[in-house]
């Protein structure tokens, strides 16, 4: 990213917008929009109700484990990768769904599951790593652990085709983790100290308008095309948002002008830190110091 660019008054709102448009994705691609699909899915293939909606209680589920330890992420990388890694699996996740197999086999969900199990993986070494407590590292790594043994037996042991939707929310659960409400919060705030409270309501705004336009979109384009191609469709948006956050969006530690009324001052280095101290020194004689 140019930071002649993000130097610019109006970029800090560009990354709320930015903000808006993650969760506008990733809030809506994983709730209310898509259960529009749900009568074309159960019709399809024959599922109860009851086991197919349980994947948003898997969805939610491993989000609310995983979330609290992505924040300790947060404070060590660009958030912009993080960002990206979210939009990836999403489209990831959606290009599965366009595959589901009515035994089960073939489609995607064998790499889904790679996937899965590899960000798994991940959440468990930070939480071992990172984790206060033994009580809480504990049934924070009996979740993950318990959630990768439930994915290789979906995938490898009892490949059922209900199986697939299980294993694409497990994907979902860690997109939302990682381009999620508290990502993307973080990242606004990094850029505002004026209008702070405006410019995270803008991005927020992202998680119902996600519901409010894709729903009766969503609609439409399976009346005209059908469900699979829908999906393949939308996988095709979290690609191009990923491609626009890679090229436009900056750290959460902005490098900007100390004059910017909205965004953080940086913090000012010297070679000689003595340097800040001495007109203090020189209003204060008995400091002993002569300057």
């Amino acid at each position: 990213m140019n930071n002649t660019v993000a130097s610019r008054p109006w970029y800090p709102w560009f990354v709320a917008f930015i903000g808006l448009a993650v969760l506008f994705i990733s809030n809506g691609y994983t709730a209310t929009a898509l259960s529009v699909f749900d009568e074309a899915l159960l019709t399809e293939f024959g599922w109860d109700r009851g086991p197919f909606k349980f994947r948003d209680l898997l969805t939610f589920a491993i989000t609310a484990v995983v979330a609290p330890f992505v924040g300790i992420v947060i404070d060590r990388v660009n958030l912009k990768w993080l960002l990206i890694t979210g939009m990836l699996l999403l489209s990831a996740g959606y290009f599965g769904y366009s595959q589901l197999t009515v035994d089960g086999s073939g489609g995607l969900a064998t790499p889904l599951a790679v996937v899965a199990l590899a960000g798994l993986a991940v959440m468990a070494v930070i939480v071992w790593r990172e984790a206060q407590g033994l009580g809480a590292r504990s049934a924070a790594l009996l979740v993950i652990v318990g959630t990768m043994a439930a994915v290789v037996y979906y995938r490898f042991i009892d490949p059922m085709a209900l199986h697939q939707v299980y294993i694409i929310h497990v994907v979902f659960s860690l997109a939302l983790s990682t381009a999620g409400t508290m990502v993307v919060v973080v990242l606004v705030t990094s850029w505002f100290l004026k209008s702070r409270g405006l410019a995270i309501g803008i991005a927020l705004l992202g998680t119902s308008v996600g519901g409010i336009v894709l729903s009766p979109l969503n609609t439409a384009l399976i009346q005209s095309n059908g469900w699979r191609e829908t999906f393949g469709y939308l996988a095709l948006v979290p690609l191009a948002l990923a491609r626009c956050s890679y090229f436009s969006c900056c750290a959460a530690r902005p490098r900007t002008r100390a004059s910017s009324p909205l965004v953080r001052s940086p913090v000012l280095r010297t070679s000689r830190p003595l340097d800040s101290l001495l007109p203090l020194l020189s209003a204060h004689p008995r400091s002993g110091l002569s300057v």
